[in-house]
């Protein structure tokens, strides 16, 4: 069997001994030698598996190389790309010295890199770029930073799971399209990616039209435990609610979430939307203000999230409550448990989260999910199942996003000195995997529109730059994320930066007075600077009343989920109307705890005893409700949004009254 150290030059394996790496890890030792090979690679494997060394080692040994050999290597040669500045930070410390030791500069470029070092790269460019989607776009069209491009022989994607289905990937396809036209050939691409549901898609993504891929990968996590939890109020809990304004239940699980963390030396509690983690910081704080914990999510600022890295690194706080801001391979050192609030609502979030506990080689994920009611717990139970057996969601992609083509068109026309043919800039673009099916009267039509707002003009079968406005056009819409005009959250005291408020938040509560919840605490408004988008605060006294600060999107059920929940409640009702109780054998093969399954049979028994109908895989129950229509439905979040608009319209059009509606994984009101 070969030695795969073997394969690399003396120098890496010396500073992969420095690092740490004394033996390859699984991953590490099927990843390199395809890399040294040349191919397209997707490396997937869980997190702490090794995935961002075993693309490094083998492309810093083929970069050293090319330089033994004498071969010309000018301007950016390793491009390394991540959908975060904070990934990228992270990366960068990781690296910097690494690299430094090896001869080979390593620079970090992303929204906030101040302009003195911008010019810098531009007029002596790092051999290894690590950047953002957005920043390639950025410098894809700048004429030094684009001429600095043309060497670039490896680009690594990380975390390339986070890409696929959204129209960031989508830009970011079409950005290599154009990097591989700058530098007139291929240059090898590596994707990194955790647990996903469709390698193939992927790899293609990763490839583009016609380029051949491997994917290597190690199987998730073959040792991980997942529990499923629904506390039960005791009287304790009942008789804070009434004094502290929190209903009971929700007391019994943030008593069990604290009962949890005396066991662990550091634990990440993650919620589903930046609401949650706020209001259930705010009542940590209430139950025990003395826990030393903090909160992190992506409208924290800067400063803070990252000494909340920080500290959570070097042991100074017990729990952290956050959003999938730390889902991601950020370092935060080593985490013993994870506490999932609520169900995760897919079976890779799950995974993904847990998996940041025990973050070692070897080490075994330790976590659990206290759920709340009973579609909770089941859809709960359901996923934790799903991510045992490896039955993932699949990523979707986005296929022909005209708005992206859009401005993609404008970025290839500068690229190429202000133009470029029509036939050329359509063969460049369906290299793309999310336009390998573009239909050229379809793309003719988006010139169409280009030409009809000014932006682009043609002349005997090329594009051209038609107006000022194009580049204007072009650099304000480098990201594909959606625009919310935000306040700055100023603490009027200390002027420290807290966070921010986004603008429909602060247009309905931001009066001076109200009390809202941010970063775990409860601040009083002071006053809104409309000018200067500034909101100025004073910490408040922990007041259940105080308003959370945002909603956050919602990650939607698959229908395969929903349908599972479903057929669970079937299950356990059939045997119900049967035997008048449960034997709990339906849900041995779930991961619930007792009290969970005591709590779902009992919500069971009580409406199976009063007569109710139980909605299921087979059964879509509809009942009136004051001034709405419930209709139940096990068919997941996608299939009810659109039942819901379908039907809304429906009514409208026919009753000429607005008819509102609102959806669920298990529900339509309208």
């Amino acid at each position: 069997m070969v030695n795969v150290l073997e394969l690399l030059s003396s120098k890496i394996v010396e500073e992969a001994n420095r690092i740490g790496i004394k033996t390859l890890t699984e991953i590490q030792s099927l990843a390199i030698p395809v890399i040294l090979s040349g191919e397209n690679t997707l490396i997937v494997a869980p997190t702490g598996e090794g995935k961002t060394e075993a693309a490094i080692l083998p492309v810093f040994d083929m970069f050293l190389k090319c330089k033994m050999k004498g071969l010309t290597l000018q301007g950016v040669n390793i491009l390394y790309i991540t959908p975060l500045r904070a990934l990228n930070r992270d990366i960068f410390r990781r690296l910097v010295e690494v690299g430094s030791r090896l001869g080979i500069s390593v620079n970090v470029r992303h929204g906030d890199t101040p302009n003195q070092l911008r010019k810098i790269q531009a007029e002596t460019p790092p051999q290894m770029l690590i950047t953002t989607p957005e920043t390639l776009q950025a410098i894809l069209a700048g004429k030094k930073m684009r001429n600095n491009l043309k060497g670039v022989r490896w680009v690594i994607i990380d975390e390339i799971h986070e890409l696929l289905s959204d129209k960031r990937g989508v830009q970011l396809s079409l950005g290599l399209e154009r990097l591989r036209k700058i530098c007139n050939f291929d240059f090898q691409r590596i994707g990194l990616s955790a647990t996903i549901g469709d390698e193939n898609v992927a790899g293609s993504f990763l490839a583009g039209k016609g380029r051949k891929f491997r994917v290597v990968k190690v199987e998730s996590f073959k040792d991980v435990e997942f529990t499923v939890e629904s506390p039960q109020p005791t009287k304790k809990d009942y008789d804070d609610s009434l004094s502290l304004m929190v209903p009971a239940e929700t007391l019994a699980r943030v008593r069990r979430i604290l009962k949890l963390l005396e066991s662990y030396r550091s634990t990440l509690i993650f919620t589903n939307t930046r609401e949650h983690a706020e209001s259930l910081s705010l009542k940590i704080r209430m139950l025990n203000p003395n826990l030393n914990f903090a909160t992190h999510h992506g409208s924290i600022s800067r400063d803070v999230r990252v000494d909340v890295e920080q500290k959570l690194k070097s042991g100074e706080l017990k729990a952290v409550v956050c959003t999938s801001s730390l889902e991601l391979g950020v370092d935060i050192g080593f985490i013993d448990y994870v506490i999932q609030y609520q169900s995760p609502k897919q079976a890779l979030k799950l995974l993904q989260r847990v998996g940041r506990s025990s973050h070692v080689v070897g080490g075994k994920p330790k976590g659990c999910i206290i759920a709340s009611w009973l579609d909770d717990i089941l859809e709960a139970a359901v996923l934790c199942k799903r991510a045992v057996k490896g039955i993932f969601e699949k990523s979707l992609i986005h296929f022909e996003a005209l708005d992206v083509l859009a401005h993609q068109l404008i970025g290839l026309v500068l690229d190429n000195a202000g133009e470029i043919s029509v036939n050329e800039a359509y063969k460049i673009i369906v290299n793309a995997y999310p336009y390998i099916n573009l239909d050229f009267k379809v793309f003719l039509d988006v010139i169409e529109q280009l030409k009809l707002e000014g932006l682009i003009k043609t002349y005997n079968g090329k594009l051209k730059i038609a107006s000022a406005q194009a580049y204007k056009y072009y650099f304000e819409n480098l990201s594909m994320i959606p625009e919310v005009k935000h306040y700055l959250v100023v603490d009027f005291l200390s002027r420290k930066r807290v966070g921010s408020l986004d603008q429909e938040f602060v247009a309905r509560h931001g009066r001076p007075g109200n009390l809202f919840i941010l970063h775990g605490l409860v601040w009083r408004i002071l006053r809104v600077d409309e000018e200067k988008n500034i909101v100025e605060v004073e910490e408040a006294e922990p007041n259940p009343a105080a308003i959370p600060s945002w909603e956050g999107e919602t990650i939607p059920v698959e229908f395969d989920v929903a349908l599972e929940v479903g057929f669970l409640r079937r299950k356990l009702a059939e045997e119900v109307r049967v035997v008048g109780n449960s034997s709990f054998k339906i849900l041995d093969d779930y991961p619930l705890t007792f009290d969970a399954k005591v709590k779902v049979v009992d919500e069971i028994r009580r409406n199976v005893k009063e007569g109710f109908p139980i909605p299921s895989d087979k059964l879509i129950v509809i009942e009136p409700f004051e001034n709405y229509i419930i209709i139940h439905a096990c068919f997941g979040d996608k299939v009810n949004r659109t039942l819901s608009i379908i039907l809304a319209s429906l009514l409208t059009s026919k009753i000429g009254l607005e008819v509102a509606f609102q959806s669920s994984p298990y529900h339509v009101a309208l």
